[in-house]
């Protein structure tokens, strides 16, 4: 792509009218799936069917009414209908007192237009609300088979549950759509469900009985253990042939290749997660993906070394197949220019900035989701800059003949200044501590750490006399205790998944011949086993500096570097920034929009986010320009 065709962004804004156009004649479910209009899905719910959610939201669905207004015009109403429901979602999941995510089915006859079930998205972990709307149309740009979205609002009795988007499912009526034959279709295991490992959700001999059967024989699965079993070949030229003989390998290569463009940091290269593998009657493989929400959030190498995944990783390990990705590459890269994302993120903008403002239950303010957008816009900038300088001759200026292309955004919400301090009192008399007794039961964690990054801590205890044995829980109740003999230091395993906000505990009660010894005593932590999130990094060319060197004047670079970066755990410690691997990182404490002066040669800088825990976000490039 030239630079005069990067000038035609902000043109081709103003002269497209919308984006994904619907024909009148266009079927229903197409119509559903068409991001520039807003639909309205009404439920209402009886009480006990509320009370079963909130006792096992993702159990057994509960019976509802729902009305559907296509595009909200009150035109095209469907319903009320009988319908079922249950709540959704992973690190995405809110209770009903929040901003719950549905997925709603619609038995026989009551379907609108042979649709089976929507999955109602709450967009929570994507403040900007457009990134599966982006994800997939890049996913099915390339050719690979992805599910469609559109936008609704969503009620539940009479009660505002503000802006979802409402994701294609991919049933069995999207697979006739998409395949000429479906011999199996398997949802990769869901860290969730105690699939807590890269290896148990990767498509492995021992990893095989993980994966949930959505069609197809549930009787066998003789074609993805057969698929499995090419992990295991140890020569790279056999691994090649079965590779291409397993796969659909043009396919295969771009869906890897749209998740590091895309940004995905949830995905089969990242974590190993949200993904669909589909077989036809030939036991030929297709990845399909899912739970693109978090698109957009990193910028990982377009040409890595390495991956979480081991099937991508044995591709990069094999320099022909390394070398078909590549080519694959330019192929996302040049397709995600000709959607012009950008154009459609300002189009995209003008329909759902009325519904985001009126959205109770949003998790974030006007100004931060339009700011997230334009977050949205520098990645989809910054990667087509990337991807130019690495694969083909570098294009300069091409950060500033897109700047015009950013949202207007509201002014950021005014923050009232602190309070003034209270004035100075007369210090009170000193007051005589009561002595404390030597043998006074207590229990530290980690040497009483506010933050962990490992389940595995160490528990310091101190025991009261006449105490001989202890029991240690994770619950107050002592229902899973733990029985101990008499020692200074305990080995111990906190639950929980670390990506709630809430402390881990751990209790202890002593005890002696004679019974309990003492009173209950416990402390507490925080687990964080997520890694921090850079959400926008910026970059602006100063000014030249000259330095002296041995064999003469080297001329670099003067730059100011801006992170923003989140962690809803333990909160964001540090950034760290290099400028070429294998060197020490300069390491900052964090501040939003914390601003920090890089002289430097290099074309290239990586960042990263640390978190109160230890966590690290994965290195993210930022090009040099200018």
């Amino acid at each position: 792509m030239t630079n005069r065709s990067l000038l035609t962004f902000a043109t081709i804004v103003a002269l497209l009218p919308c984006a994904w156009p619907a024909s009148a004649d266009a079927a229903v479910k197409d119509q559903i799936y068409d991001p520039s209009c807003v639909s309205r899905i009404e439920i209402t719910a009886p009480e006990q069917s509320i009370v079963n959610l909130n006792a096992d939201p993702k159990g057994e669905y509960q019976p509802a009414t729902m009305t559907f207004d296509l595009c909200g015009q009150g035109t095209q109403v469907y319903g009320p209908s009988a319908v079922t429901m249950r709540l959704k979602g992973s690190g995405s999941f809110r209770t009903l007192d929040k901003k719950a995510a549905f997925k709603v089915k619609m038995p026989t006859g009551s379907r609108i237009d042979g649709l089976k079930s929507f999955t109602l998205n709450n967009m929570v972990q994507d403040p900007s609300m457009m990134h599966e709307v982006f994800a997939y149309d890049v996913y099915r740009a390339v050719g690979l088979k992805a599910v469609r979205t559109g936008y609704a609002t969503v009620t539940l009795n009479g009660a505002l549950y503000g802006l979802y988007v409402n994701i294609e499912t991919p049933d069995e009526r999207f697979l006739a759509a998409n395949f000429s034959s479906t011999q199996h279709f398997y949802e990769a295991p869901d860290w969730t469900k105690g699939f807590g490992t890269f290896s148990s959700r990767d498509v492995l001999p021992g990893s095989v009985a993980n994966f949930e059967i959505q069609a197809g024989s549930e009787s066998s699965r003789s074609d993805l253990e057969a698929l499995a079993a090419i992990s295991e070949l140890a020569s790279d030229d056999d691994w090649w042939a079965a590779f291409q003989q397993k796969f659909s390998v043009e396919k295969v290569l771009r869906f890897w290749a749209a998740g590091r463009y895309l940004g995905d940091d949830d995905n089969y290269d990242a974590h190993v997660n949200n993904y669909f593998l589909h077989s036809d009657s030939a036991g030929v493989f297709h990845f399909l993906p899912w739970g693109a929400d978090r698109s957009f959030r990193i910028a990982p190498p377009l040409d890595p070394d390495t991956s979480n995944g081991v099937v991508f990783q044995r591709c990069l390990s094999n320099p022909a197949c390394r070398a078909a990705y590549r080519v694959q590459l330019g192929v996302i890269a040049e397709q995600a220019v000709a959607l012009d994302l950008v154009g459609k993120a300002h189009q995209l903008q003008t329909v759902i900035a009325a519904e985001v403002a009126a959205d109770p239950r949003k998790e974030m303010t006007v100004y931060e989701q339009c700011a997230a957008a334009n977050v949205t816009i520098d990645h989809l900038v910054n990667r087509e800059a990337l991807w130019a300088s690495t694969f083909r001759d570098p294009l300069s200026g091409i950060v500033s003949a897109q700047s015009s292309t950013r949202l207007d955004c509201p002014a950021p919400p005014v923050v009232d200044p602190p309070p003034p301090p209270p004035p100075a009192t007369t210090p009170a008399e000193p007051q005589t501590e009561p002595q404390v007794p030597a043998a006074l039961p207590a229990v530290s964690i980690n040497a009483g750490a506010a933050f962990t990054r490992t389940q595995r801590v160490k528990l310091s205890l101190s025991w009261p006399l006449g105490a001989t044995a202890a029991e240690v829980s994770n619950d107050a109740q002592f229902l899973s205790a733990r029985k101990i003999e008499k020692t200074s230091e305990v080995e111990w395993d906190l639950i929980g998944s670390g990506r709630s906000s809430r402390p881990r505990n751990v209790y202890v009660r002593f005890t002696g011949p004679d019974g309990p010894v003492g009173s209950v005593v416990s402390d507490s932590i925080m687990l964080d086993l997520t890694v921090p999130e850079l959400t926008e990094i910026t970059v602006r060319r100063l000014g030249p500096v000259v330095r002296r060197v041995r064999s003469g004047d080297e001329r670099r670079k003067n730059f100011l570097l801006s992170a923003t970066a989140n962690d809803t755990v333990s909160g964001v410690e540090s950034v760290q920034i290099r400028t070429f691997r294998g060197r020490e990182p300069q390491t900052r404490s964090y501040t939003p929009r914390g601003r920090l002066e890089l002289v430097t040669s290099a074309r290239v800088a990586y960042v990263r986010a640390v978190d109160r825990a230890g966590n690290k976000s994965v290195w993210a490039p930022i090009l040099l320009t200018g």
